[in-house]
């Protein structure tokens, strides 16, 4: 079962349900991949998505329930589900594995401590 929260989501492929996990891993999995840094990859998406980047973090949100997928699976996979509703799946992992600053509070900021040395 998908987990909202931590960034998961379920899609059907044929008789078969899928959790896709976009956490931590599968963002290095994705650079490792690709390339691209987190930065780097919502651009990367949001314009002329590369096939071979989508590829990649479909194959890598897979890793976490459904370890083992190659790429190649997950080109298959993408053969077969629409294209919208990937497309969907993949802007909600994103939306959940890095949501937006609450706009009451502003952007989280570092905790600042004293410093213990001598004055």
């Amino acid at each position: 079962m998908a987990n909202k929260m931590r960034g998961e989501a379920t899609i059907k492929v044929d008789d078969r349900e899928l959790t896709l996990r976009l956490d931590f891993n599968t963002f290095c999995d994705i650079e490792t991949s690709t390339g691209l840094d987190i930065q780097q990859l919502g651009p990367a998406l949001s314009k002329n998505p590369s096939a071979t980047v989508l590829r990649a973090l479909v194959c890598a949100c897979l890793q976490h329930h459904h370890p083992g997928t190659t790429e190649r699976q997950a080109g298959e996979i993408l053969s077969i589900v629409d294209h919208e509703e990937i497309g969907e799946v993949l802007g909600k992992l994103f939306e959940a594995a890095m949501p937006a600053p609450d706009p009451r509070n502003g952007a989280p900021r570092a905790e600042t401590r004293r410093g213990a040395g001598k004055r």
